[in-house]
């Protein structure tokens, strides 16, 4: 059980403890929802003195700072988790890691000074197999890179159709290609008001062949996060 160092008033201003944490292996197939359902399961275990709304339906209030598709592995994510006391981080950091497996990792624990709004750039390690890609595909890739705009289409809450220009919310791409697997390391837009999925980025490199995520599946795309960003390019944390 982690010890509580001071029980906040009432009518004290939110405080919340961030966790980073990897996901990695089979977790890249979980859902956000079951994510979310056993980091909270892992707090009440660990013992923080977790914070709670109130009313018929008490629940906790763990914030992510970006979203992560089911089949995207992670080695940067983080998670504000609000509490009703204040808590040791290094105590919490080890209350919490005796209760994931290797392929969920608490990696650190601290009072944030930054808030979420502040993470402008995901990195991302990318590697596409498929029997058609050559050194030629990553030279399409470079072409289509190169133009001013890239439009792509986008479907709204709502259902509607859009186009949108991802080319600004692109930072840099480095790309190479054997016989069937095509490699990259690109940085993305992070921000949550101005987020580029990496699966949409990678629509718009391979072209209509591609368009369907299913198709990307299939042919064997993998998506690992790799680092998170300020806007100067310092790591955000």
């Amino acid at each position: 059980m982690v010890q509580v160092i001071r029980q906040l008033e009432p009518n004290a201003p939110a405080l919340f403890l961030r966790f980073r944490f990897s996901k990695t292996g089979a977790l890249q197939f979980i859902s956000h929802l079951d994510l979310l359902r056993t980091l909270h399961k892992g707090a009440v275990r660990a013992g923080l003195p977790l914070w709670y709304s109130k009313g018929f339906h008490p629940a906790p209030k763990l914030i992510f700072a970006a979203p992560l598709s089911i089949g995207v592995e992670s080695l940067c994510e983080f998670l504000d988790v609000r509490l009703d006391g204040e808590a040791d981080p290094a105590a919490a950091l080890a209350a919490m890691q005796s209760n994931f497996t290797e392929e969920l990792q608490i990696e650190d624990a601290y009072y944030p000074q930054t808030p979420f709004t502040q993470l402008a750039w995901l990195c991302y390690r990318i590697v596409y197999a498929s029997p058609g890609v050559t050194a030629e595909t990553a030279d399409r890739c470079r072409a289509v890179l190169s133009q001013p705009t890239i439009p792509v289409q986008k479907r709204s809450k709502e259902g509607r159709e859009t186009v949108v220009d991802i080319r600004p919310k692109i930072g840099a791409a480095e790309i190479s290609a054997g016989e069937g697997t095509l490699r990259i390391s690109c940085r993305l837009a992070g921000n949550p008001s101005d987020f580029l999925n990496p699966e949409i980025f990678m629509k718009a490199l391979l072209g209509e062949r591609t368009s369907d995520a299913r198709t990307l599946m299939s042919e064997r795309l993998s998506i690992c996060r790799t680092e998170a960003l300020r806007q100067d390019l310092t790591p955000f944390r």
